[in-house]
């Protein structure tokens, strides 16, 4: 983050085939679904990330047969990351069966996205920031979806995309009426992203089951900036089940993946920057 007007921001590049993943306007003329969820409970926790996935209704189709299709193979309810492991071994697996059968979801996943977004914060650190440096960004989780909103408007303008999408996050009972008024000021002050933005919704993640491949998106992305922020992981080399997930291991594809990490570093040194790069004002 050496310059002062480049947000840190990552198209996912593989290391071995040297080849960047780079979704077309083409790509996106159908791309009008984002299915979005945290990691964990935003207000327990000193480091957060909202992650989102984008694609067409088409492929979320796709996504969806092949997913209720897993889940029966594997008896398996629901995928939650955060108890995947425990859920497995009631149904006989160990460890290394548990983690063959999460990389078949994974495929699932790379096989039918386009683009996937992530935000990832420390909320320690951001909440120990002076008020007036926050301009009404407060709330960590708040700051965390105008940032994710940033990612995918850009995206969208960049490739001259004239079309509307539907954005919908696992539902939270604290956050859940936070984010939909948030959303919608935004959506009435940016005229670009209100014409974006068509609907906004919030549901349970067992019954629209995009909400899990991005439920393990966030998990994965989490694990990735917690260790970066200790470098004890590299940004171009994400660990081998988030690499599965961006990039095919036999087929040389993968999904395009934009990111921000904005820990205390990256705050401390670009704390003026950090809400007008967001674009939006409340």
């Amino acid at each position: 983050m050496s310059d002062p007007n480049r947000t840190p921001r990552l198209s996912f590049c593989s290391p071995e085939r040297e080849t960047v993943v780079t979704i077309t306007k083409a790509d996106l003329d159908l791309a009008n679904y984002v299915f979005a969820d945290e990691s964990g409970q935003f207000q327990d926790k000193d480091f957060i990330c909202l992650c989102g996935f984008l694609s067409s209704g088409a492929k979320w189709d796709s996504f969806t047969a092949r997913w209720h299709g897993l889940l029966h193979k594997f008896g398996l309810p629901v995928v939650h990351m955060k108890a995947f492991y425990s859920d497995c071994a009631k149904l006989g697996m160990n460890e290394i069966q548990a983690t063959h059968a999460l990389e078949e979801f994974i495929d699932i996943i790379r096989d039918t996205i386009s683009v996937g977004f992530a935000v990832g914060l420390d909320a320690s650190y951001y909440r120990g920031m002076p008020d007036p440096a926050k301009e009404g960004m407060g709330d960590p989780g708040v700051a965390c979806l105008q940032r994710l909103l940033h990612l995918i408007r850009d995206r969208f303008r960049n490739l001259g995309y004239k079309e509307r999408i539907s954005l919908t996050l696992d539902e939270d009972e604290t956050y859940a009426m936070k984010f939909d008024s948030v959303i919608g000021r935004l959506r009435r002050k940016d005229h670009e992203l209100g014409s974006l933005i068509g609907a906004v919704s919030f549901a349970d993640d067992t019954f629209i089951l995009p909400l899990q491949a991005a439920d393990i998106l966030a998990n994965l992305t989490t694990r990735w900036f917690r260790d970066r922020a200790t470098a004890a992981a590299q940004e171009d080399a994400p660990p081998p089940l988030l690499q599965r997930l961006l990039m095919s291991p036999e087929r040389g594809y993968g999904l395009e993946y934009r990111t921000e990490l904005w820990n205390g570093d990256a705050l401390r040194k670009h704390l003026s920057h950090f809400v007008k790069w967001s674009g939006f004002r409340l």
